[in-house]
């Protein structure tokens, strides 16, 4: 057994997120196996997976002995992260992180367990510059998801209170997200919109575009303007009202112009000719807009953060893009 009282770094922090933060190894099926079984009680009851632990909770963990905390040499420390593409910080303070996330790294564990992923990388980079210590502190969340294929901007809380903030803003589309993306053609007009219906086939892991509503279709709206073009490619910005899943790969492709390297909805024999391996896609800005309301994160209003020139921008000399920090 395992027993910890909640400090309050911890407190807010969702009942899932503090046990895998305490024992970085424990499956996922191992973690809903026990909470079913009532083996996680927090003072001495059994609580919902979304229950937020306060301070002066009480956490009692009966978890097989591998699984819990100093059963390794570390003494619950999480694993090194695999050597493996790492993450590039593009602003941190003591409540958020923005990282600049590259092609080909997961941003949460795969299915198959795979522990080189975004997440990991943070809290192994934070725990390294004392900035987070695994089972006592907040472990740092990810507020937004990106693709595999995708690089560019995630965004990260470091207190609970953050991670309420930056959900709460994105749910209420406060915070705007910015890509560029190289697709295949060129665009009918200088700018435009998509707004159409996205219906996602979950076994195919893929979403199909339609013009018109219909059951298990959600509305999806994506402002682009062409920045830059070649006689076969063009640079296009596109910011994102909704932020469904493939959006922008799903509806670009659905017009015509597929992106550059996507091996799913692209065209492959492009893809072989330019030698890309994933999709010329990049979260390179993000601008935090609300109103002045007393928030623990009201210092980022109105401000601006952008990523590097992602790489698939040497195609288009010189790479033009829209803004900066």
């Amino acid at each position: 057994m395992y027993i910890c009282q909640i400090g309050a770094k911890q407190a807010g922090q969702r009942l899932d997120k503090l046990v895998f933060s305490i024992c970085p190894d424990l499956p996922g099926s191992a973690f809903y196996r026990a909470l079913k079984r009532g083996n996680i009680k927090i003072n001495g009851r059994r609580r919902e997976i979304s229950y937020r632990v306060q301070a002066g909770d009480t956490l009692r963990l009966y978890l097989e002995p591998q699984y819990l905390p100093g059963a390794a040499e570390s003494g619950g420390v999480p694993a090194p992260v695999p050597a493996g593409p790492t993450f590039a910080v593009v602003y941190e303070d003591d409540h958020v992180l923005l990282a600049d996330k590259p092609a080909g790294l997961l941003v949460l564990p795969g299915q198959n367990g795979e522990q080189n992923n975004l997440q990991n990388q943070l809290r192994h980079y934070l725990q390294e510059q004392g900035g987070y210590r695994p089972g006592q502190d907040f472990a740092p969340a990810l507020c937004n998801r990106i693709d595999r294929g995708t690089s560019g901007i995630v965004l990260a809380a470091k207190t609970a209170a953050a991670e309420q903030e930056l959900l709460l803003r994105i749910r209420q589309r406060q915070i705007h997200k910015s890509y560029l993306c190289a697709v295949v053609g060129h665009m009918p007009a200088a700018r435009g919109k998509f707004d159409n219906y996205l219906f996602k086939d979950a076994r195919q892991s893929r979403v199909y575009v339609r013009q018109n509503p219909q059951p298990g279709a959600k509305r999806a709206i994506t402002h682009w303007q062409v920045l830059d073009e070649t006689p076969q490619l063009s640079l296009v910005e596109a910011r994102l009202l909704t932020g469904r899943t493939h959006q922008i790969r799903a509806q670009f492709a659905a017009s015509g112009h597929p992106l550059l390297g996507d091996s799913k909805y692209g065209e492959n024999s492009v893809n072989r000719r330019y030698r890309m391996k994933s999709q010329a896609l990049c979260s390179y800005r993000v601008q935090f807009d609300w109103p002045a309301e007393g928030g623990p994160l009201d210092y980022l209003r109105g401000r601006s953060f952008t990523t590097q020139k992602p790489a698939f921008c040497q195609l288009f000399a010189p790479c033009k893009t829209a803004g900066g920090q």
